[in-house]
């Protein structure tokens, strides 16, 4: 009789704990972490890309962010890339098509565009052109014709002028009061590529509006394991042309 009531007690336990869990409210996946919250996702993460490799042929990535999403992304497994230092040499870059910057580079810390939450899963962006952003804060600022319908002038990284790519692998420019030879990457970087913006006093990173950010590396996952793995998709590549990767992280 003892083992009959005891067997009594533990089935209505068991259907207590049941009843608690079957309603509406986001099941708990540990820690008190529903995956809803932007605060679930704080955390140094850790993993890779399933079956891709990144341009130092690693597969690697690393991602850090806080409860107000905010943070960075680094993929890869390459020393930190130094910084830039002369402004006359284009840094660190492969281009893509119409010499836009279209990958993310190894060594490189990129910060995040603010992460945000929805349907239990965290979204963000990174901005291929963050590469550059010191490189591009020591450019010479240039009026510039638009081109616009009113004529009227803008300002970027590189003076109005002609621009030539010869056979053996150098640039040169010329306007009306000189000619020189110039480093090709500069040229492309700031004549064609647009990775930097300027107005009349500085140049700084360009970072389009939301209709032009297609070549913007995207993310999108979500928490499993009880809130140590965060699975889910990187969207890499020129708009036309976005490729989606498998991520899997774990949590530090």
């Amino acid at each position: 009789m003892k083992m009959i009531a005891r067997n009594v007690l533990l089935l209505a336990a068991l259907s207590t704990t049941w009843g608690c869990s079957s309603g509406s409210a986001p099941v708990d996946i540990g820690d008190g972490r529903t995956g809803e919250k932007l605060e679930d996702y704080a955390a140094v993460w850790e993993g890779y890309a399933e079956a891709h490799e990144f341009s130092d042929g690693s597969d690697k990535l690393k991602l850090t962010l806080d409860a107000t999403g905010n943070g960075t992304l680094e993929i890869g497994d390459s020393a930190r890339l130094p910084p830039a230092t002369d402004p006359n040499v284009g840094y660190a870059v492969t281009f893509g098509v119409n010499y836009e910057i279209q990958n993310l580079v190894p060594g490189v810390l990129y910060p995040l565009n603010t992460a945000k939450v929805e349907s239990a899963r965290v979204q963000f962006s990174v901005n291929p052109n963050e590469v550059e952003r010191d490189w591009c804060a020591m450019q010479t600022s240039y009026p510039v014709n638009t081109f616009a319908l009113d004529n009227s002038t803008g300002y970027a990284c590189w003076p109005d002028g002609r621009t030539l790519s010869k056979p053996d692998g150098t640039c040169e420019f010329s306007n009306d009061d000189f000619s020189a030879v110039v480093d090709c990457r500069r040229m492309y970087l700031c004549n064609f590529g647009e990775a930097c913006a300027c107005d009349a006093q500085k140049c700084t990173v360009n970072e389009p509006p939301l209709a032009k950010q297609g070549s913007y590396t995207k993310f999108d996952a979500a928490l499993l394991d009880g809130g140590n793995s965060l699975v889910g998709t990187m969207k890499i590549g020129p708009d036309e042309a976005q490729s989606s990767v498998t991520i899997r992280l774990q949590r530090h």
